[in-house]
């Protein structure tokens, strides 16, 4: 007896159905491939940048807050017992442009003498520059920025746009190699003076002697440090990237565990109906000698099939869609990324859970089928399919909700991870799955009721036929509570996040015109310094009324790190926040008096509030800062602290401008906007509107919410497809009643109206329930990730959303049901009589 062969023609036999499972898989394993190669790309980017920067350097020396400091201090560190060198090391953002190309990068001004000896790079073509305005870069970005040996190009400095020379080509190696973003290397002496940071340095790398021991080694540095200075291991430290990647990453895993739960509930709803189709089939092959063994292994063996192709369809969806979030993730941090790097782990984890998907689905139909006897299986309609589910299945469905409930608890008093509201959610979500049964019953009696006048007595006849089969149509009532229970939770959760996000650009982002060299890195917190000469020009020109320079600064508080926001604050001005915490014009004093505001992120991290004092550390030592109240913030993923400039030069000694914001006079807007762009466009500068930045923010998250939606589409669509498995089966086995019906008179309308009931009756069994388990679950997802966010975001219920979305869900029912209808209404009454 050939299984493999019945198999493989049952396969074919059932185009659709097996189209569904293999949908239901490659939605699950393109999922999981899609957010663990963007997961794992990003964190490559980071680490990748971070060894280019940085290199085989032993420590790390820094002031406070990003500061710059003496060079002088470099002889004395060089003459420490242990240090082989000490390396000096300018690091500036800034733009490159190369004919109409332009591009975002860090400049190194780096001595070509030493600098080899702490960072892996080679060079290819030419000699590193070591004086004048040359510059050497890695190969492969030259290439892509159509540069070569000898060509000329134009960086942005503090003294404006500068003409440089490409002297050298480098290759990377190791980890440094993979880094995509162009880091670019000039004459130490030329960056300081182009940068106006004569006999200033941003750090020394040190080099310690093989035999000298780590530890002594840097007790002997941080011994003749001044105090602001330190001495530390280098250390990747991207926690405001991390920050702000964190929420997304957390809601494209939940979206990937609903989809995994939709997947599994589908294949065992498929598999079910597999079942209970070929059960006569099933029982002749057990009366001629077949085992249950061998019956349970020729259902288990058509799952694991069709997993397989799942999981290959799956895999290459997977890699398209890492390639979109890679993209909008780029967006999210302003840095450049690569393309996603396919490494063999990912596609190991897709067919772990692509096969587990479908063997965890197909496992208790196959047992079913091993089970039946074939006195059993030449029944119509089993005892245990009008029975519906045993009490233990309520019972563990209640424990679920317990357990989901219990979980989520713990991760709003910060006792778990956050990573368990996942596994809450769908604990709570199967459970009360495992419920549902015992709601069939009630809830399509009453529905019926209301739909008699309607549909008349094919709305009865429905009733019943659903009833006949309790478990297949509690099976099929709970995908498609799933589906949109799932939809309606992440869809308010994303609507409410870009409510939030929405809220506070109108209350933060206020200003006319904003200039800027480049978007800050998100990593870093660098930005391009502008030149001293754009802030005077701005002021000078006709109908401006104010301009507000701004400054970013890395500082730490603790283990910290965070973005200082700096600008010249005034008791009179009116400070615009997204206030969580106190009242705005608070704020605006205490800002001014020397106190700080803080975002509500690091807030909720460091528990600290209104009225407390936050420690930083400043080149003078910790100091200790009044809080005047705490903002809602996106900068940096939350990680922010505002500051007047006058205590920031006396904490950092801050030099320079990141950005302007300039404010027109009444009426004379259009006027100021034409100059602004005007300076702009001839200093190569960034220029946004308010309305420009507006859309530019919305647009970094659009990439990922779409992602989630994208998702969210499919999950429903199987739910649909599973609608139509459930009304094709229950067509198949009312043939003869059909016919019967057929026969004494019943026409072919009210056969169509027959089954678009019980469409309906399954629609509102599941569809309503899942509808306000869907409020329930965007509460808790909001409650849960408010400790790992540090957002309040608040949950608004949009009746409309609850009403469209359960109409349509109705409207694909009765969408799914016209064909299963058609097909009923057509069959011909001599072979409906002569079903068996």
């Amino acid at each position: 007896m050939s299984f493999w062969r019945m198999t493989l023609r049952e396969i074919q036999h059932r185009a659709v159905r097996t189209g569904l499972t293999v949908l239901s898989v490659a939605l699950g394993t393109a999922a999981v491939i899609s957010v663990a190669l963007t997961s794992s790309t990003v964190r490559m980017a980071q680490s990748s940048m971070f060894a280019a920067l940085v290199g085989k350097t032993d420590f790390i020396i820094t002031a406070e807050g990003g500061a710059s400091f003496d060079a002088d201090l470099l002889p004395s560190v060089a003459q420490v017992s242990g240090v082989r060198v000490a390396v000096p090391t300018v690091q500036r953002s800034t733009l490159l442009y190369v004919g109409d190309k332009r591009a975002k990068t860090q400049i190194l001004g780096v001595d070509s003498e030493v600098d080899q000896l702490v960072r892996d790079y080679e060079v290819v073509v030419g000699e590193m520059p070591s004086s004048g305005s040359a510059l050497a870069l890695d190969e492969r970005f030259a290439k892509s920025m159509g540069m070569e040996l000898g060509s000329e190009v134009k960086l942005l400095t503090r003294s404006g746009l500068q003409a440089w020379k490409v002297a050298a080509l480098l290759r990377h190696q190791g980890a440094s190699s993979l880094s995509q973003g162009g880091v670019l290397y000039g004459p130490l002496r030329t960056v300081q003076s182009q940068f106006r940071i004569r006999q200033k340095l941003d750090r020394i790398e040190v080099l310690r002697d093989q035999e000298g021991d780590r530890d002594r080694v840097r007790e002997s540095i941080a011994e003749i440090l001044p105090v602001g200075i330190g001495v530390k291991a280098p250390a990747q430290d991207n926690q405001m990237a991390d920050q702000t990647i964190r929420a997304a990453e957390l809601g494209l895993t939940l979206a990937t565990a609903f989809a995994l739960m939709i997947a599994v509930f589908t294949i065992f709803n498929t598999f079910q109906m597999v079942v209970g189709e070929r059960r006569r089939q099933l029982g002749i092959l057990r009366a001629i000698g077949a085992t249950r063994k061998q019956i349970e292994g020729f259902v288990m063996r058509e799952a694991l099939m069709l997993g397989a192709i799942g999981t290959v369809v799956g895999s290459l969806v997977g890699v398209v869609g890492a390639f979109f979030l890679v993209r909008a993730t780029s967006q999210v941090l302003q840095t450049g990324m690569p393309d996603p790097q396919v490494h063999w782990w990912p596609f190991a984890l897709a067919v772990v859970f692509g096969l587990g998907i479908s063997w965890a689905g197909a496992f208790l139909p196959a047992r079913r089928a091993g089970m039946l006897s074939p006195a059993e299986a030449m029944q119509v309609v089993i005892a245990s399919e009008m029975r519906g589910s045993s009490w233990r299945w309520p019972a563990l469905g209640g424990l679920l909700v317990a357990l989901g409930g219990g979980l989520h608890l713990g991760c709003f008093l910060e006792l778990l991870s956050m990573k368990w509201t996942i596994a809450a959610s769908v604990s709570i979500l199967v459970g009360i799955v495992f419920l549902l049964p015992l709601i069939v019953e009630p809830t399509s009696r009453c529905v019926q009721r209301l739909i008699r006048p309607l549909l008349g007595v094919e709305s009865g006849l429905a009733h019943r036929q659903l009833l006949r089969h309790r478990s297949r149509t509690a099976m099929t009532a709970s995908v498609l509570f799933i589906a949109i229970s799932t939809g309606i939770g992440l869809g308010l959760t994303i609507m409410d996040n870009i409510r939030d996000v929405d809220v506070w650009c109108s209350r933060a982002l206020v200003g006319d015109f904003f200039v800027r060299a480049t978007m800050p890195d998100m990593s870093t917190g660098r930005s391009a310094d502008l030149s001293d000469a754009v802030g005077e020009e701005l002021r000078a020109m006709e109908g401006v009324e104010k301009v507000t320079p701004l400054r970013f600064v890395s500082a730490r508080s603790g283990e910290n790190s965070v973005i200082v926001v700096i600008r010249k604050y005034q008791e009179a001005d009116a400070v615009y926040f997204d206030v969580v915490d106190g009242k705005t014009e608070e704020i605006g004093a205490g800002l001014a008096n020397g106190e700080v505001a803080i975002g509500s992120v690091l807030s909720e991290r460091l528990k600290i509030h209104r009225g407390d004092v936050l420690p930083m550390e400043t080149l003078s030592g910790v100091r200790e800062y009044r809080i005047a109240g705490v903002v809602n913030d996106y900068i940096a993923g939350g990680l922010t602290v505002y500051m007047d400039r006058g205590a920031a030069e006396v904490a950092f000694q801050v030099e320079g401008q990141d950005a302007y914001i300039v404010d027109a006079m009444p009426d004379r807007a259009s006027e100021v906007e034409s100059r602004v762009q005007a300076l702009c466009e001839a200093e190569g500068l960034l220029f946004q509107s308010n309305a420009d930045l507006v859309e530019m923010i919305r647009s970094m998250s659009r990439g990922v919410n779409a992602g989630l939606w994208g998702l969210l589409a499919l999950g429903s669509a199987i739910a649909s497809f599973g609608l139509v498995n459930t009304l094709s089966m229950n067509i198949i086995e009312q043939t003869r009643e059909i016919g019967l019906l057929r026969v004494v008179a019943m026409t072919r309308a009210q056969v169509r109206r027959m089954i678009v009931s019980q469409a309906l009756l399954l629609g509102i069994v599941g569809f309503v329930p899942g509808a306000l388990m869907g409020g329930v679950i965007a509460y808790l997802i909001n409650l849960s990730t408010y400790t790992a966010t540090g957002h309040d975001v608040e949950l608004v219920l949009r009746p409309w959303f609850f009403l469209s979305s359960i109409a349509l869900a109705m409207i694909m029912a009765v969408a799914a049901s016209l064909i299963p209808a058609e097909r009923a209404a057509r069959i011909h009454l001599k072979t409906a009589l002569g079903y068996e």
